[in-house]
């Protein structure tokens, strides 16, 4: 054979063994890893999520772990939650893998707010969350759902010996937005039929 055909095999056959070693390490390590997942006690899940936005005022933070939890490892600080360097009061509770804030007062709307899963919390395999996991997320804008109620009229209904000069005044159950005051939904009607012509002002409550 020929030397440089014996040089090409050699070649040939350490760099098999190369890809071969790099393959075996890579699946090793990938085999580690996963090992090393399973092996801990940690977070799978958290509700809010971080980022998360319009989240409602009446809402409990959980989080979802891989396993069991001990009870006796959870404290009053486990889940903090913060809003403008406040923290905000709420009782705790353990259920299987999760573990619950529920705070005492309902949330702020169109508010910023930081909570926290502390370390120290362990398994009943007896295992301990060793990072402290960090979450911020925004609450919902309020909507006013509740009409306005139209609680007195002046002059009232049927009145007669009305000076011609009157202002028709109308007293609702809340602030109005004057822009929402217009000839479409509020009009005088004289004995034709006719719209009379007038100017609207508005005075919280009062139009």
């Amino acid at each position: 054979m020929p030397k440089s055909s014996i040089f090409m095999t050699v070649v040939l056959v350490l760099l098999s063994g190369l890809f071969s070693c790099s393959k075996d390490d890579q699946e090793e390590h990938a085999g580690s890893d996963s090992v090393l997942l399973e092996d801990t006690f940690h977070i799978l899940s958290v509700q809010p999520e971080d980022g998360a936005e319009k989240i409602p005022q009446k809402t409990s933070l959980i989080a979802q772990f891989n396993s069991e939890i001990d009870n006796e490892t959870v404290f009053p600080g486990s889940i903090t939650l913060v809003q403008n360097s406040s923290f905000i009061q709420g009782s705790l509770h353990v259920d299987g893998k999760s573990l619950h804030f529920q705070p005492n007062d309902n949330l702020t709307y169109s508010s910023s707010y930081t909570w926290s899963v502390v370390s120290g919390i362990r398994g009943k395999s007896g295992k301990m969350l060793t990072t402290t996991s960090r979450m911020s997320f925004q609450t919902q804008e309020y909507v006013d759902q509740i009409q306005p109620q139209l609680l007195h009229v002046s002059p009232l209904d049927n009145a007669s010996g009305v000076a011609v000069d009157t202002s028709i005044e109308l007293t609702f159950s809340e602030p109005i937005l004057e822009a929402s005051i217009t000839t479409e939904n509020f009009s005088l009607l004289d004995a034709s039929g006719h719209q009379v012509p007038g100017i609207f002002d508005t005075s919280g409550s009062h139009v």
